[in-house]
């Protein structure tokens, strides 16, 4: 097969201020390596096709070429698409190879086991193809996650759903240090359900979005800097050292204090959840106490205590525990 040319696009541009133009330019590349953009016009057809109406054309104006608009996510760098060879709904993100460790990540994660040798289920949206466009720029091939942008576009109802979302949350984390990824923007944003939300226990949860992550080698150092996420743990820091994994179980944690409060049954279960991770902070300070198993403490062994974002006491984060002990319990059952 005939390489096809990389399409002209400048190499300062930044990947989150990507145009409709720049799409435009991707249009002939992408469908030479088999997948085309959902455009505006189709998602107008669908909707008028399902309501039966003449829409169309009152939405999106005259027949034009039909890759002319296209339908982006909230995020500009990322576009919904289509495989042509099987029509399967994927989600396409434009990458900057020369900043972090997204590609690097994704392309382990995209070949790596799903499952450790501890058992532990890998818990990310499947990648099927990353795709070189020029020397610094990637597009990252996902499979779509549907019509929920956030954990909290849907989340659990039950006892029994929350259960089961926080031990395959927790178990994903696991997984991701087991291979030495920090992913340090854990958020409702980034950890979605599948596309198709069947009832308990068939739901799949999945990490998304590692454009803030790292992955460190066996005997590398796994200390970071770096404050950029939604949440961000009390020790990150753009001038100071950190250590990566501590930092990603502190967002979880206090994650996962911010899904308990959505709950319809929180009463309930703030009353019952006796989790063993959970403890006295589950929703006051989030996990502070837990971290990666077998990473390096703070050289100066200092208990470096310190204010979380809400003014509250946590542990610091030479005294956390680690994540792997936390993810083999028995969810308690619920009070009657």
């Amino acid at each position: 097969m005939t390489p096809f040319p990389p399409p002209n696009i400048p190499l300062d541009i930044k990947p989150a201020r990507y145009s409709i133009s720049v799409w435009q330019s991707l249009r002939p590349f992408l469908r030479f390596h088999g997948y085309r953009l959902i455009t505006l016009r189709d998602t107008a057809q669908a909707v008028a096709e399902s309501l039966n109406r003449p829409l169309l054309e009152k939405w999106v104006g005259p027949a034009q070429d039909d890759d002319d608009l296209h339908w982006p996510f909230p995020a500009g760098a990322i576009f919904q698409g289509f495989r042509l060879s099987d029509s399967k709904d994927v989600v396409l993100k434009i990458i900057d190879t020369s900043k972090g460790d997204e590609v690097r990540i994704l392309s382990h994660l995209k070949e790596c086991d799903p499952t450790t040798s501890q058992g532990l289920h890998k818990k990310v949206v499947p990648i099927p193809e990353i795709i070189k466009v020029t020397p610094t720029l990637s597009i990252a091939v996902t499979e779509s996650w549907g019509i929920f942008y956030s954990y909290y576009d849907d989340p659990a109802e039950t006892w029994e759903g929350f259960a089961d979302f926080g031990c395959q949350v927790l178990e994903g984390l696991a997984f991701l240090h087991a291979h030495r990824i920090a992913h340090l923007d854990i958020s409702g944003g980034n950890i979605l359900p599948s596309p198709s939300r069947d009832l308990y226990p068939q739901t799949v949860y999945s990490f998304i979005d590692f454009g803030q992550s790292f992955m460190f080698a066996p005997s590398e150092r796994c200390f970071v800097k770096g404050d950029v996420a939604t949440h961000k743990a009390p020790e990150m820091s753009k001038v100071k050292e950190y250590d990566a994994f501590k930092a990603d179980v502190w967002q979880m944690g206090h994650f996962l204090s911010l899904a308990a409060e959505v709950c319809l049954f929180v009463d309930m279960l703030v009353s019952c959840l006796e989790f063993t991770f959970v403890g006295e902070q589950f929703r006051s300070g989030g996990f502070a106490g837990i971290s990666c198993e077998n990473e390096a403490s703070d050289s100066s062994g200092t208990s470096n205590r310190r204010e979380s974002l809400d003014g509250t006491q946590v542990e610091g984060a030479t005294e956390r525990k680690t994540v792997n002990a936390m993810t083999g319990f028995t969810p308690p059952t619920p009070l009657q």
